[in-house]
């Protein structure tokens, strides 16, 4: 059994212990680091997609109202003359690919012409007028006519497959307002539900288009059909928590990104048990690679711990020759500084102890003669 109190033991526990601390240590902050890291990229990858569903509703909606503007400026606007006006906004509206609607109204507020995407007669719509309607659009409708800019007045479904935002822009003879023209912007169209189902994340995630009030105005991805909704203080302004869906018994970590109209929000999540199993594969390929670092380790301090006790094993070998009357025993082994030093030392003493006792001895021989 060893001595316990042998310096060489001890130096060895001293290095093998900073050796495992070490790399204990070392593997546990790079574990929570990656960690880290692992879900900030997740969320980055969540918001990219986001703002690129953002950007693609904001461009058409944009791309939407700059026709609108154009349109306004033809000559057959700023005269007001109506029967062109209705065969210039039939074929805008079949052709622009951006509308389901538009509707021209006079300074009184009445409906002088329209053009619907299925074609449909308009003759209904000619003895409306919009201070009749119980809705918000003649509010609307009065501040432009009364500041001469144009504004959208909100999100709406006419049917299920048809969602629009409402845009308003003023009809201008020379800056003055003459007269109105409304339009439902498509928002749900093909394209855009595509998009949506082409950038949901994989492996279980979604993207949802979201009204204030929570309700799902459109969808991509593998979410519940069902669901038609989620509560707004799940989701409002804690990007890169966790969202439980009650539905799904599932939770899953997202970002929303809010649209310029409507207070729309797009809501992009992949479930959380994704991230769990990634960050599981992480930390067993990172115990791997700690573990392969701290047999490295331990063969280094090992090593370390022999070289540098190697020295004082010799020195402490030869002080007790020295005192059981040895003095042959001379240090072989190599050190630098203060170990040399002694080493040094200790040589020079057997050298002169060992003259010494030559001395003594013919001097012993010689007496004895």
């Amino acid at each position: 059994m060893r001595n316990w109190d042998s310096i060489s033991l001890r130096m060895n526990l001293a290095f093998l212990t900073i050796a495992l601390m070490s790399a204990g240590f070392v593997g546990l902050i790079l574990y929570q680091k990656s960690r880290d890291a692992l879900k900030e990229e997740v969320i980055r990858g969540l918001a990219n997609t986001s703002q690129i569903l953002r950007d693609n509703l904001e461009s058409r909606i944009q791309s939407a109202t700059n026709l609108v503007d154009t349109l306004t400026q033809r000559p057959e606007f700023s005269n007001l003359n109506f029967p062109r006006i209705q065969e210039t906004t039939e074929h805008f509206v079949q052709f622009a690919d951006l509308f389901y609607n538009l509707f021209i109204y006079d300074l009184e507020g009445s409906v002088k012409t329209a053009a619907y995407l299925d074609r449909r007669d308009i003759t209904p719509y000619l003895q409306e007028n919009f201070n009749q309607v119980k809705t918000d659009f003649p509010g609307y409708a009065r501040q432009v006519l009364a500041d001469g800019k144009p504004r959208f007045t909100g999100v709406f479904r006419v049917t299920d497959t048809h969602l629009l935002v409402a845009y308003i822009a003023p009809i201008k003879k020379e800056e003055k307002t003459i007269g109105l023209i409304s339009c439902g912007i498509h928002l749900n169209d093909p394209k855009l539900e595509n998009l949506m189902k082409s950038f949901s994340p994989a492996k279980g995630g979604f993207v949802l288009l979201l009204e204030p009030s929570g309700k799902i105005l459109s969808r991509g991805g593998v979410i519940d059909q069902e669901l038609t909704s989620l509560d707004p203080n799940l989701w409002k302004d804690r990007n890169g928590t966790s969202l439980p869906l009650t539905s799904t018994q599932k939770s899953y970590l997202f970002h929303t990104k809010s649209v310029g109209v409507g207070g729309l929000t797009l809501l992009t999540a992949i479930p959380d048990d994704v991230l769990k199993t990634t960050i599981e594969e992480l930390g067993q390929s990172l115990a791997v690679y700690t573990l392969i670092a701290l047999i490295i380790s331990l063969f280094l301090s090992s090593w370390i711990a022999r070289t540098f006790i190697s020295p004082i094993s010799a020195l402490v070998k030869g002080l007790k020759s020295v005192g059981e009357g040895v003095y042959t025993h001379n240090i072989e082994e190599s050190a630098s500084g203060e170990m040399g030093e002694a080493i040094t030392a200790y040589n020079e003493m057997i050298e002169k102890l060992q003259k010494k006792r030559v001395i003594e001895k013919i001097w012993m021989e010689n007496w004895d003669v």
